[in-house]
């Protein structure tokens, strides 16, 4: 790539707009969560020694993820400003999003799940242990052990609630954690995280996807009335086939990072009060 190249040109001019748009973003995030608490497990005595590193590394991670779910959205949105300012031309405003918004708006696309789905992990790790650590008559075993397998979400959040029942902090975290990604996300962002894992994600901006659409409903028959007419009627009883044209609408990037800011805010809250859950189980630990 020469320094003619168009493409050079592009991206020179592109991320100096970036850097514009970026600028006043930065000083709006949240301050970065402190560390403290990683330190804080190993002042506590375990049922095994090895396991204050377990949870300290969970602690450390869960406090990287939510700090570079904040600086990917930060870009998210600085990029999202560039390529809406009418300042490049049609086709260049589409290499940029292809080459620098859409993998950005992914990755954040994918975040809500994901933090639920980790800090509700995290969370059966040291409510967990800490029961052991604290209770003798409580097993070292979890629903899923016999068969070497994960929990999906909804039992792994079930037993959450089951082993933690008197565990003071968890109803409050249980209550941050489910807010994320839940229904209204996954309908306004035509439940991009599911079908980007099981199938074809919606196209950011531009673009329909799965045409096609099959569907599985009531059995539907016609049912003659009286003076010679029929009656479309459905049999829920019967299921059949349904195939037809529909589609999945583009998901626009305002509104993606819109949406992204939204479920970053509630992540924040489910990962403050993860650590709270921590502080709980560390405290019943040392009262032991």
């Amino acid at each position: 790539m020469t320094a003619t190249d168009p493409d050079l040109q592009l991206y020179r001019a592109a991320f100096s707009a970036y850097l514009d748009a970026l600028a006043p973003l930065r000083p709006t995030g949240d301050r970065p969560l402190p560390y403290d608490l990683v330190e804080t497990v190993t002042t506590v005595r375990w049922h095994m020694p090895i396991l204050d590193a377990l949870i300290a590394g969970d602690i450390r991670e869960s406090l990287n993820d939510i700090h570079q779910w904040q600086s990917q959205l930060i870009s998210l949105q600085a990029w999202v400003a560039v390529v809406s300012s009418g300042q490049f031309e049609d086709d260049d405003a589409w290499t940029l999003r292809r080459d620098w918004v859409e993998p950005l708006a992914t990755w954040c696309l994918l975040q809500p799940a994901a933090t639920r789905d980790r800090l509700g992990n995290l969370a059966t790790n040291v409510v967990h242990h800490g029961r052991v650590s604290t209770d003798s008559t409580y097993p070292d075993r979890l629903e899923g052990d016999d068969t070497n397998r994960f929990l999906n979400r909804p039992a792994r959040e079930r037993q959450l609630r089951r082993i933690g029942e008197n565990v003071k902090a968890l109803p409050a975290f249980l209550d941050r954690l489910l807010a994320l990604d839940g229904k209204t996300f996954k309908r306004e962002t035509f439940n991009f995280r599911n079908r980007a894992s099981h199938s074809i994600a919606p196209r950011l901006e531009q673009g329909f996807t799965q045409m096609v659409t099959r569907i599985v409903g009531p059995f539907e028959t016609l049912v003659p009335q009286s003076g010679g007419t029929f009656e479309l009627v459905l049999d829920p009883k019967r299921l059949a086939v349904y195939y037809g044209f529909g589609g999945t609408p583009p998901l626009a990037l305002d509104v993606a990072a819109t949406l992204v800011a939204d479920e970053y805010k509630k992540a924040r809250a489910a990962v403050d009060a993860y650590l709270d859950l921590v502080r709980d189980i560390i405290d019943g630990i040392a009262k032991r």
